[in-house]
């Protein structure tokens, strides 16, 4: 498969361009060591490598994937506390877990994808920025085998609607576990389909989009 050449900036300038895109977050100072950094750019490359084909992700440029998807990782990874397990549903390309499990190496992360290509994507992206704490299992989330053992966290974007998707991830957490939702900045009460949050968070992306991170 022919993949798009994607060159790197110099870390720095990566660095610098991330900083910026994190300033609208509002969650005090954000310190991201260096060993992070290098794998988020990696991801990132690696990214919109194969998306050039297997269209991953709307992101067409890395300034793209660092001013519009990379911060609901790091208000994820913010929020998400002190989870040690935790499913991603529709992994898709990786956002947000995949950042996130960079973010906190600490945390024990299953991504869900039933796609056989973009599967490959995840287990060569887990390879290749070495994240053994991941595992990545191709099949859908109503059909994880009975023995997997249920997270502290779950979390879907882009896949179901959020009525549909907290009643599914309720299913993959434990008992006082949370579910959360990325939202646009087009959601309502309404759209939640009668379900209630615990807690929101709003935070606003450098290109004038507002996202909602909310939590049940």
């Amino acid at each position: 498969m022919n993949r798009e050449q994607v060159s790197a900036p110099p870390p720095h300038a990566f660095r610098d361009e991330l900083q910026e895109a994190l300033r609208g977050l509002e969650l005090g100072k954000i310190d991201v060591p260096e060993a992070a950094l290098v794998k988020l750019q990696s991801f990132c490359v690696l990214l919109l490598k194969w998306n050039a084909s297997l269209n991953l992700t709307g992101a067409r440029t890395l300034s793209d994937l660092l001013q519009e998807h990379l911060p609901d990782a790091f208000v994820l990874a913010h929020f998400a506390g002190a989870c040690k397990t935790l499913v991603d549903v529709g992994s898709g390309g990786g956002l947000p877990a995949l950042p996130l499990a960079i973010l906190r190496p600490e945390v024990q992360v299953l991504l869900v994808e039933p796609r056989a290509k973009r599967v490959a994507f995840l287990r060569t992206a887990v390879r290749e920025l070495d994240l053994p704490m991941v595992k990545v299992w191709c099949g859908r989330v109503e059909d994880l085998p009975a023995a997997t053992e249920l997270s502290d966290a779950a979390v879907s974007r882009a896949t179901f609607s959020p009525g549909e998707w907290v009643p599914i991830g309720a299913k993959a957490i434990r008992p006082h576990g949370r579910v959360f939702a990325l939202l646009n900045d087009r959601w309502d009460q309404e759209s939640l389909g009668g379900v209630s949050c615990v807690g929101t968070y709003q935070y606003a992306l450098q290109r004038g989009q507002q996202r909602t991170l909310a939590w049940f």
